[in-house]
């Protein structure tokens, strides 16, 4: 059994949690479907440090689909792309070869139903709002002869 740390995560080898200081979340349900976006917000503690590279884990329910992106970091907006894999990687790594600010959205091999984003580059102090857009199927609720749609509370290790 594998425990996964959700959240944003510094990649070194001491995989710092940044603090979470604000969640939203908005849904549209249209009949059998809902589309929610759901905004998280984070900080850098340090006031004088940097962070190199930061890693976002977050899961999503089974038949969810990813369909946007958008990340801040201080000031500046980075806005996903669909890329083919080998190139977002490469181009992620010149971006924060150049210093700018970058991120990277992937679907883990281990698991399709996490997702992953490297963020590069955060300024000492700075916020951090990830915000990811998903779809789904709303499932029957045999009990309530209905659809039943389910926001969680808390985001924690599955396994």
């Amino acid at each position: 059994m594998t425990s996964q740390l959700y959240g944003l995560r510094t990649t070194d080898s001491q995989k710092k949690s940044l603090p979470l200081v604000n969640v939203e979340a908005h849904t549209v349900i249209l009949e059998t479907t809902s589309r929610t976006t759901l905004t998280q917000t984070y900080q850098n503690p340090s006031a004088s440090d940097p962070i190199p590279e930061l890693q976002y884990t977050f899961p999503l329910y089974d038949g969810v689909s990813v369909v946007g992106f958008t990340c801040r970091i201080g000031d500046r907006t980075i806005i996903g792309q669909v890329k083919e894999k080998q190139r977002a990687k490469k181009d992620f790594k010149d971006a924060v070869l150049r210093g700018d600010k970058a991120a990277l959205l992937e679907q883990l091999p281990s698991a399709s139903d996490v997702f992953t984003t490297t963020v590069g580059n955060i300024p000492a102090g700075a916020k951090v709002v990830v915000e990811i857009t998903y779809i789904g199927e709303l499932k029957h609720d045999a009990e309530v002869n209905g659809v039943r749609f389910t926001i969680p509370t808390s985001i924690m290790p599955r396994y």
